[in-house]
């Protein structure tokens, strides 16, 4: 990684623990409680930090109970998925802001050699072609 760039950071496996607070998720309505988790994720709403930390566990413990509707199980999938997209989301997000304020570039593009013989040549069979 030559080109300045840092690796990013795995996600830490997902552990359930015995002492998990209390279930964030109304027993009774599960499916919508854990579409609405879904949403404020997906959409970037403010979440508490503490809803935030214990909305994993939470999940797993949906996936891992065997009484859990198929469906229901899907939704705590889809819950720990989109979790795990905006926290590798937010450490792009923060290595471009580190780039910048280091007077990197965020982005580049590097058209090899090989590349641009490719282009040229494919530019001079249309070209070669249209007359």
């Amino acid at each position: 990684m030559g080109d300045g760039s840092r690796p990013v950071e795995p996600i830490a496996p997902l552990e359930v623990k015995p002492d998990t607070p209390p279930s964030l998720v109304d027993e009774k309505r599960v499916r919508s409680s854990l579409a609405l988790l879904k949403r404020a994720v997906d959409d970037g709403w403010q979440i508490p930090e503490s809803v935030y930390r214990a909305a994993p566990a939470i999940c797993a413990r949906i996936m891992a109970d065997d009484s859990s509707s198929p469906r229901d199980r899907l939704r705590a999938a889809e819950v720990l998925a989109s979790m795990a997209r905006d926290k590798v989301n937010a450490a792009i997000a923060l290595d471009k802001m580190e780039r910048l304020e280091g007077g990197d570039a965020t982005e580049r593009i590097v058209i090899t050699p090989e590349i641009r013989a490719r282009a040229q040549e494919i530019i001079r069979r249309r070209l070669g072609n249209a007359g």
